[in-house]
């Protein structure tokens, strides 16, 4: 059957831009702001941006936007959300171009991550007309926002990070009513102390005491705003009322999933039934035994020095409590991280003590990482892992090494040979790489033009994962290239690029192509060993847009994945519910109830900031004090005022478990005032 036009437009509409050596970037930094513009090619002809055909579907989800309501849709993965976004920012402008004396129009799209501030200035530049002016702003840390004031104020559509803004607005350099519209990508990030919520914050209490306030117009784009972990549908209700109340929202945008022309477009992948697979019993695990015997070891010399030196308070002791945990598991982590953290608090006099302790913790926590990995990897990749932390500790300590140091590596060098040994025989192999080597040969077997995701937890599984596949002869069929948050947005698009143009048929990365980032369409989503929240399951299976694509997860049995998991599926379903159950209330009732919360909101703010005010100085005023410290418990955190000649004072923050701390340093440095 012929292609019509309309089709090949709608086919073309989510293909990613790549502009290639056709444009040329202009990059200009001025004290912590970097303003990036495009500048086109001197061959070039210039050209009228045309938009994009809309479909059907997606001209219902803008219409609310036009009408100048405030709106979040929420709409798969490969919907074309973005698409949407540029239509309505499109017909936003028109009204200035219609009306004279109208609010020049102004339009902030705000991310949550850096990598996606260039990838959505880049898809509206292509359709936007060459009249409109566009600009990104990169940069975390701005020492002057001057530069972010100018471009602000030189260009109408502005791409920037939300902390950014964030940042301007507490300094005054930028007011909410700037604006005319505020376009939240991932909207649901838009609760707590996420700076989508802080900027938020401030637009609601600019409209709750002054209604004669010009407010911008409210866009959020998300496919699942969550549930916040809810455990039942009137719970989940609650939450969606709150996302709802937090973005100011008038209309809820959804589009009807039975339309034919949306189910054509749509494609959720099947969902394979989860691969659960036994772990190796510890008999066929001697890199397990070995490594755990060296963390015994570790924890036994750190525990006989402090008692020797007498120095086990009770603060130390319960720091201590984590070597109770399971080695290997997350409590253990959680455990040895809190006290490495923590430790100082309790260890003031004595250097080398400390020294031992968080050495020797940092060991501890590198040991454990080895032992996670070696439960989902090969165990040369997770010998390879110690073996580089190793390496590291003997060619970049500035100090250099003391006995204490010596003695921890040689725990490692004595057992390295035996680890090595073992990281080779084949009867050690992970049996679940065994199985997910068997699913990735039968599915590129079946369709041998097959693209897919695989999701792991950390950089490192991802690297172990990379190698594996790189190595396999089995595997030889398949071309991979992992991706990361650590990769600069060069390499990121590099690796995309290399995506989409086949050179790369397997993709392994992070929970960074989970949200927001442009991954082309591809067949198969494996989640290996990898779990989130029910939004990042939405976010990672909308990454199987292609028809016949399949959803998989394979994990070991030695985690709660399989329940944990199906628990994220019934949460997306009270979310679904929860939505269009809300989207259906008359609008009156929606707003009535969204203001009670906002209200709320706001009033409980105002008291936090009063106790915050109340609770920021402590002024002593008087004689002088015999005493040498004076010593006051506000909340868990410990103010030490040393008294002398003058008046001295320190703020020191600690945090506390079920006490406070009795860990104070007599040596502290103190100022005239």
């Amino acid at each position: 059957m012929a292609k019509t036009k309309d089709n090949e437009i709608n086919e073309e509409q989510h293909e990613d831009s790549e502009g290639g050596g056709d444009e040329e970037q202009e990059h200009s930094e001025m004290e912590g702001v970097q303003v990036v513009q495009k500048r086109r090619n001197k061959k070039e002809k210039p050209e009228k941006a045309k938009p994009k055909k809309l479909r059907n579907y997606q001209i219902k989800l803008a219409k609310p936007f036009i009408s100048g309501q405030n709106t979040i849709i929420i709409s798969h993965t490969g919907s074309g959300k973005t698409v949407v976004a540029v239509h309505f920012v499109r017909e936003h402008f028109k009204e200035q171009e219609a009306k004279l004396n109208v609010k020049p129009k102004k339009v902030i799209f705000l991310v949550n991550t850096i990598s996606l501030v260039s990838q959505q200035h880049d898809l509206f530049k292509e359709d936007m007309p060459e009249s409109m002016r566009l600009t990104q702003l990169i940069g975390d840390n701005v020492q002057q926002l001057a530069t972010m004031k100018n471009a602000v104020e030189n260009n109408d559509i502005i791409f920037l990070t939300a902390q950014m803004l964030v940042n301007a607005l507490e300094k005054n350099e930028l007011k909410i009513d700037d604006f005319t519209m505020l376009v939240f990508d991932e909207c649901h990030h838009c609760h707590g102390q996420n700076p989508y919520n802080i900027i938020m914050a401030k637009y609601r209490r600019r409209k709750l005491k002054d209604e004669a306030a010009t407010l911008p117009q409210i866009v959020g784009l998300t496919a699942s705003i969550g549930t916040g972990r809810a455990s039942s549908q009137e719970k989940s209700d609650e939450y969606a009322k709150s996302i709802f109340a937090n973005l100011d929202a008038d209309e809820i945008s959804i589009p009807d999933e039975n339309d034919d022309e949306y189910r054509l477009h749509v494609n959720p992948p099947e969902e394979i039934d989860p691969i659960m697979v036994k772990p190796r019993s510890d008999d066929a695990d001697p890199f397990k035994t070995e490594i755990v015997t060296i963390m015994s070891e570790i924890e036994k010399i750190m525990g006989e020095r402090v008692h020797k030196q007498g120095t086990m308070s009770e603060g130390l002791a319960d720091l201590f409590n984590f070597t109770k945990s399971v080695k290997g598991t997350s409590s253990y982590e959680q455990g040895v991280e809190n006290f490495i953290s923590h430790s100082p608090e309790c260890v003031t006099s004595n250097d080398s003590l400390l020294r031992l302790l968080r050495t020797g913790g940092e060991h501890l926590r590198k040991y454990n990482d080895s032992l996670k990995e070696n439960t989902i990897c090969r165990i040369q990749d997770a010998l390879r892992f110690i073996k580089k932390f190793i390496e590291k500790e003997e060619s970049t300590r500035s100090d250099g090494l003391n006995e204490d140091d010596k003695q921890l590596i040689r725990l490692f060098k004595d057992r390295e040979e035996k680890l090595q040994y073992v990281s080779g025989e084949k009867k050690f192999e992970n049996p679940l790489l065994s199985k997910f080597e068997d699913v990735l040969i039968g599915e590129y077997k079946t369709n041998t033009e097959a693209h897919a995701i695989i999701f792991c937890t950390k950089r490192i599984t991802v690297d172990a994962m990379y190698s594996w596949i790189k190595e396999n002869e089995r595997l030889s069929f398949l071309k991979p290239e992992k991706i990361s948050s650590e990769m600069s947005q060069f390499d990121q698009n590099t690796v995309l690029k290399n995506f989409k143009e086949n050179r790369c048929n397997i993709l392994v990365g992070t929970n960074v192509v989970e949200e927001g980032i442009d991954v082309p369409a591809c067949n198969l989503v494996f989640r290996y060993n990898y779990m989130s929240s029910d939004v990042g399951r939405t976010q990672a299976k909308g990454r199987g847009r292609k028809k016949n694509s399949k959803f998989y997860m394979i994990a070991s049995t030695e985690f709660n994945f399989e329940e944990r998991d199906q628990e994220n599926k019934i949460r997306h379903q009270f979310m679904t519910k929860s939505v269009r159950t809300l989207s259906k209330l008359p609008k009156d009732q929606l707003k009535k109830e969204l203001l009670a919360l906002q209200t709320i909101d706001l009033r409980e703010r105002l008291m936090s900031e009063k106790k915050e005010r109340e609770h920021t100085t402590y002024n002593i005023r008087g004689q002088k004090l015999d005493t040498n410290f004076f010593v006051v418990n506000v909340q868990n955190s410990l103010v030490i005022q040393q008294m002398s000649k003058y008046l001295m004072t320190l703020t020191i923050s600690l945090s506390t478990k079920n006490s406070m701390k009795k860990c104070v340093h007599k040596n502290t440095q103190s100022r005239r005032l």
